[in-house]
């Protein structure tokens, strides 16, 4: 049996792998490759958003798609004013998304389509989430007026309000002394009509002993920062 010499022994190795995959040395289509892909992500409403995505061997184009809706192929991507598949080489197709609202949550995943020779790829889907400030709270009972009287031994009940944040808002109880109210007290949270964000409601029922005056405060864990509602006074008829 005839042997090679080892030079060309290595030489015969490196040209069998390079036929092996879609790489070839003599001008075969080059498979298209995911340099960077994008990630879980969450973001503050108003900031802005952006998921990366980068291709070696680029043959096809770019796309990106939202909970399965195709955001189109043109960089600039119109009908979505806020949005933009941002890069300075055609390699890059991060999507911008600036300024993220609550509305632009939802699933996300990269394509690109086959060309030359080459086969079509995407990336695994990924979230994007988009976090919000819990609308300024309010006393339903003290919208139109900001005190109410009752009788000695009547029972108050009280319904505070938040809409619009994610995650859920915390609504606490207050008296005029800055103590906090815990007696009797229910909170029930549901998805507003955009089902993005969140209504926050929580009942206070107690039977004050004296005149005293209520407010509420609202937080979330993306805003710890507190926001309060105007005050409610309550006062006994006839004193």
């Amino acid at each position: 049996m005839v042997q090679l010499p080892q030079h060309m022994f290595h030489v015969a190795i490196i040209l069998a792998a390079l036929l092996a995959t879609k790489h070839t040395a003599v001008g075969g289509p080059a498979r298209q490759y995911f340099l960077s892909t994008p990630h879980n992500t969450t973001v503050t409403a108003g900031h802005q958003a952006r998921l990366a995505c980068s291709v070696g061997n680029l043959a096809g184009t770019c796309q990106w798609t939202r909970d399965g809706f195709a955001l189109g192929t043109d960089r600039n991507l119109p009908g979505f004013s806020r949005y933009l598949m941002a890069g300075d080489r055609e390699h890059v197709c991060d999507l911008s998304i600036d300024p993220a609202l609550p509305v632009d949550e939802g699933e996300y995943r990269c394509q690109v389509s086959g060309g030359h020779g080459v086969g079509p790829i995407s990336t695994a889907p990924v979230t994007l989430s988009v976090n919000s400030e819990p609308g300024q709270p309010y006393i339903v009972q003290a919208r139109e007026e900001d005190m109410v009287e009752i009788k000695e031994g009547e029972e108050v009940e009280l319904e505070c309000q938040s809409q619009g944040g994610r995650p859920p808002a915390e609504i606490q109880w207050w008296d005029g002394e800055g103590r906090r109210i815990v007696s009797d007290v229910t909170e029930h949270v549901k998805r507003m009509e955009d089902r993005k964000t969140f209504k926050t409601v929580s009942t206070l029922k107690f039977v004050p002993t004296k005149p005293i005056s209520v407010k509420c405060t609202v937080s979330n864990d993306a805003f710890p920062e507190i926001k309060e509602s105007e005050i409610l006074k309550i006062e006994f008829k006839g004193q």
